[in-house]
Order: structure tokens, then sequence, then C-alpha cells
């Protein structure tokens, strides 16, 4: 008994499926004209037409309605080139075609001013970068591992900021 079921299942839901198609194609063909999207409208209006074609039974052939729906996709390409001919034809017409210059151009004025000195927060990180990197040299020379003793001109002590001269 359960093959039967299987097999009643799968034909069920293949009909179930197609007819969803049926309406998603003719949705979004309706959704993509509104919009003004002609290509894919006219793609899925022929997706559509096909399903209905195939519901109803009617007498054409696949090469028929492909045939078809190359002439349906090409007036849709049309319609799309006729939108954006006509938007740029109106942007066109509004700009007037020689604009006069301005009669005398405004002065620029560039107020740079640069400063050389780093401010004291990075002179801050400066020395707290250096502390924990000579930590950590002195560590591996410590260990063995590296043979260069590093060397400073700042060194960070907790809570105070000193330079210190080798």
């Amino acid at each position: 008994m359960w093959p039967v079921a299987i097999l009643l299942i799968a034909v069920v839901e293949f009909y179930w499926l197609s007819f969803c198609f049926t309406l998603w194609a003719w949705v979004c063909a309706i959704a993509d004209l509104l919009q003004g999207k002609f290509i894919r409208a006219s793609i899925w209006f022929s997706l559509g037409c096909g399903m209905l074609f195939w519901w109803m039974g009617t007498d054409i052939d696949f090469d028929r309605w492909l045939h078809g729906s190359y002439v349906i996709v090409g007036l849709g390409a049309l319609a799309t080139f006729v939108r954006f001919y006509n938007r740029h034809r109106r942007a066109a017409q509004a700009v007037p075609p020689f604009e006069p210059a301005p009669f005398e151009p405004a002065p620029v004025t560039l107020n740079i001013n640069i400063n050389i000195d780093p401010p004291a927060q990075t002179a801050v990180l400066f020395t707290m970068i250096s502390w924990h990197w000579h930590q950590h040299c002195a560590e591996l020379s410590a260990l063995g591992e590296y043979p260069v003793r590093p060397s400073t001109t700042r060194t960070y002590t907790p809570g105070v900021f000193a330079a210190r001269k080798e």
C-alpha cells in the first residue's frame, strides 16, 4: 500500500508545485510591469503563459511557445529602451544648451596650519609602547632567545614618565 501512497503523493505534489509556480509567474509579471522592469515582466509573462498553455492542454508545442517568448521579451527590451530614451531626452531638455560662464571666478582662500610637534598623547603612547617592547625584549634576552640588548631613551614607570639616559 505504501508504494501507491508514495506515487500519489508525488503526483499531487507535482501538480501543486506547478500550480504555485503558475501563480508566482503571473504575480511577478504584474509586479515587475508595475515597477517598470519590462524585460523581467516579459520573461515572467512568457513563463506564466507557458504554464497556462500546459494547464489548459492547448495545441501549442514548446518550439512555438519559445518563438512567441522571444517576441514578447524583445518587446520588453524595446519598451525598456523607450523608457530610458525618454528619460534621457527629458533630462537633456531641462538643461540649457549653453550656459554662460561666471563673470569672475571667486577667490579661493586656503587656511592650512601645519603642526610639526606631536601631541602629548602621542608621546605618552610611544613611551608606553616602548616600555612594553623593551620589557618583552628583556624577557627574551633572559631566556637567551634575543641576543641584542635593547636600548632606549625613555622608560615607563607606573604613574611617572621619566627620561633615562644611558
